[in-house]
């Protein structure tokens, strides 16, 4: 899912209050950061975040190897899927 907004309305107050300068550095649209949230923060919902412009983290503190090259690669697969 990707949310499609109208930013070139410069007198938007959301816009203007949400992309800060640090957006412009991180490559996102939003100053919403999904922070790794161990098991909930896995590639659907870090995918979801970064879909809608935000910058979306894996939760992957303690866990094996495998589940995280399984976890990245499926967090790439639903991004090129999204856009």
């Amino acid at each position: 899912m990707s949310i499609r907004l109208d930013l070139t309305y410069a007198d938007n107050n959301v816009v203007n209050a949400l992309h800060r300068p640090i957006c412009d550095l991180l490559w996102c649209a939003w100053t919403i950061v999904l922070a790794g949230m161990r098991r909930v923060a896995r590639a659907d919902f870090a995918s979801a975040v970064t879909l809608a412009g935000g910058f979306g983290f894996l939760g992957m503190v303690r866990e094996p190897t495998e589940l995280i090259r399984d976890e990245v690669r499926g967090g790439f697969d639903r991004g090129r899927a999204g856009s």
